[in-house]
C-alpha cells in the first residue's frame, strides 16, 4: 500500500525509572491499552502494543477523535504521566493487524522521531508530518494544546473528554461526582472553548492528510 497513509502513535511512561511497583504499573498499562481497542477496534490497523516495557505503539487508519483517545489513555494511568509522539506517513511492510511490532516506514520513523523531541523538550505532545502549509499550521496548534493541557489538572481534562463526548453538564457532575457549578465554571471558560475546538479542527486536518 505505497500511497496509504497511516498515523502511528508511540506513547512513553515520563519517568518510568522512578515507579516503585513497576510490573504492576505495566500490567495496569497494558490492561488501558487492551481495553481502549477494545472499546475502538474500528479505527485501529494494528491495536496498541507494548513494545520496550514502557512503551507503546499503534497503528491508527484515522484521526477522528485523537485526542480524546489520548486523553482517556492519559486519565485511566494518572498519576503516572506519558507522552506522545505522532506520525503520519506510509508504512511499507505489511499490516500487523495482530500488534503493533515487525513494521516499518515513514510513520513509525516520524512518530519515533516526534518522540524523541516531546522527551528533549519535556512535552506531551509532537506531531510530524510530511512538509506543508497545512503541516506548519498543525505542529503550531499541537503545540498550542501542549502548552495549555500541561498546566490543567486532571479533573479539568477529564471534563473536557466528557464534554466531547457530548455530556451535559450535569450528566459530567453526576459522573465526576463533583458539583454542576464546578462543570460550568470549566467549560464556559473562553480558554477550554478554544482548546475543545482546536482538538476537533486538528483532527480534521490530520484526517484530511490521510485520506489524501
Amino acid at each position: 500500500m505505497p500511497n496509504k497513509q497511516f498515523l502511528v502513535i508511540i506513547g512513553d511512561i515520563v519517568r518510568s525509572r522512578q515507579i516503585k511497583n513497576r510490573a504492576k504499573a505495566q500490567n495496569r498499562f497494558l490492561k488501558i491499552l487492551k481495553s481502549i481497542f477494545e472499546n475502538n477496534k474500528s479505527i485501529f490497523a494494528s491495536p496498541p502494543t507494548l513494545t520496550i516495557g514502557d512503551e507503546f505503539q499503534a497503528v491508527l487508519t484515522t484521526a477522528d477523535d485523537l485526542f480524546l483517545l489520548i486523553h482517556r489513555i492519559e486519565i485511566s494511568l494518572h498519576p503516572i504521566q506519558l507522552r506522545f509522539g505522532l506520525g503520519i506517513g506510509g508504512i511499507d511492510t505489511p499490516i500487523n493487524s495482530e500488534a503493533a511490532i515487525g513494521m516499518d516506514g515513514s510513520a513509525f520513523h516520524r512518530a519515533r522521531r516526534s518522540l524523541e523531541i516531546a522527551k528533549a523538550q519535556n512535552l506531551k505532545y509532537v506531531l510530524s508530518v510530511k512538509d506543508s502549509d497545512e503541516t506548519d499550521a498543525n505542529r503550531l496548534l499541537v503545540s498550542w494544546i501542549n502548552a495549555a493541557i500541561q498546566s490543567w489538572s486532571t479533573e479539568k481534562v477529564k471534563i473536557l473528554v466528557k464534554r466531547r463526548e457530548g455530556l451535559k453538564q450535569k450528566e459530567i457532575a453526576a459522573q465526576l461526582n463533583i458539583s454542576q457549578p464546578a462543570v460550568s465554571q470549566q467549560i464556559n471558560q473562553n480558554f477550554f472553548r478554544l482548546i475543545l475546538t482546536t482538538e476537533r479542527f486538528l483532527e480534521e486536518s490530520l484526517d484530511r492528510q490521510l485520506k489524501g
